[in-house]
């Protein structure tokens, strides 16, 4: 349910960018690449710290939850955790394989992430649980992602992973932050803490202002 959650706040921040992503594929794909940029900046500020976050914190939040007995799959909800940062910039993309009317090469590029999936449930699940599906699932996501990348690289899409510098260095910070204090203090305090140190962080690096054209995207999309 945590993973379900963070996974719906990733699509939000992708939904609100197809129609100016659809606008510019009208353009041309240097117009593409700038709402591009703008979408992977949105997404990676928003998802990279609760991603981080949720897995610094994994085992107290399970247990704040659902209870003690969840505490033991804390390995598997990490793993699904990063297999969900890997899904929210492969996201960004999605956009524009809808815009550029592109869908059955998505389409293959996700049969085949499926394919690896179900191949390696069946290698790790027997002897790995819970945990080896967790990485069958992160690795299909990596492989998603690396197939997006490569196919829009040859369209002459760009993907500009400075982007997520900043977000991931301030998140990173927030980690660190958090971690002597997992076991410490209650989740209530634990959560509402790192979050404080990721905007302070986010906002004295001037993350703030590289988010001013989400404004611009929102007024664009009510268009």
């Amino acid at each position: 349910r945590v993973c379900m959650l963070v996974t719906t706040v990733a699509f939000a921040t992708h939904v609100v960018f197809l129609p100016l992503i659809s606008r510019a594929a009208l353009e041309s794909p240097n117009r593409v690449n700038e709402v591009l940029r703008r979408s992977l900046s949105l997404t990676s500020a928003v998802i990279l710290p609760l991603t981080i976050g949720g897995i610094v914190a994994a085992r107290p939040l399970l247990v704040f939850f659902f209870g003690s007995e969840y505490g033991a799959a804390h390995i598997a909800f990490s793993v699904l955790l990063g297999s969900i940062a890997l899904l929210s910039i492969h996201g960004t993309l999605h956009n524009v394989f809808i815009a550029q009317h592109k869908t059955r090469n998505e389409a293959t590029i996700f049969g085949a992430g499926a394919l690896i999936n179900m191949v390696l449930n069946l290698i790790l699940i027997p002897r790995y649980g819970l945990t080896g599906a967790a990485f069958a699932t992160l690795a299909a996501e990596a492989f998603i992602l690396a197939a997006s990348v490569l196919t829009l690289k040859r369209w002459g899409m760009k993907l500009e992973i400075s982007r997520t510098l900043l977000p991931l260095g301030g998140s990173l910070v927030m980690g660190a932050a958090i971690a002597p204090l997992v076991e410490r203090i209650p989740v209530w305090l634990l959560v509402p803490f790192g979050g404080l140190v990721y905007l302070v962080i986010f906002a004295a690096a001037g993350g703030f202002r590289r988010l001013r054209d989400v404004t611009i995207v929102a007024s664009a999309a009510a268009d």
